[in-house]
């Protein structure tokens, strides 16, 4: 086995593996809810999940994919885009990279970032297993 196919098992199953370094095209379903996650540590964050295709992975039908709600405001940002423009973020496919960028508070730190791109009308096959939002 290989660090790929590894890779590859661990964004099998009912939820996308999305971190630092990592991307994955997406058609994205409906947001399901909001929550807060307690770490075993004892620290909560807010997160958000939502219901999405993978591309790369269609026949898997719907899985998940939660974020920090701070990670995946640029998802927000590139909805609200698209919804001014009449176009429902459902019915295209967004590719989200997560990349490292310098921790504003800690010096020597990372933390990880969402980019979101539009990468189109999402294809046929991907869209007949979903609810919309």
């Amino acid at each position: 086995m290989s660090w790929s196919d590894f890779e590859k098992e661990a964004s099998s199953g009912a939820w996308v593996k999305l971190n630092v370094g990592m991307s994955a095209e997406l058609v994205i379903l409906q947001l399901v809810e909001f929550f807060t996650k307690e770490w075993d540590d004892g620290k909560t964050d807010r997160m958000v999940r939502f219901k999405v295709i993978d591309a790369a992975d269609p026949d898997a039908g719907e899985k998940e994919l939660e974020a920090g709600v701070r990670r995946a405001k640029p998802l927000n940002d590139l909805q609200l885009d698209l919804k001014t423009q009449g176009v429902d973020i459902a019915s295209r496919l967004v590719k989200i990279s997560c990349f490292a960028d310098r921790h504003p508070t800690k010096p020597g730190r990372t933390i990880g970032r969402w980019k979101c791109e539009d990468l189109g009308p999402a294809p046929a096959a991907l869209l007949g297993s979903g609810v919309p939002f």
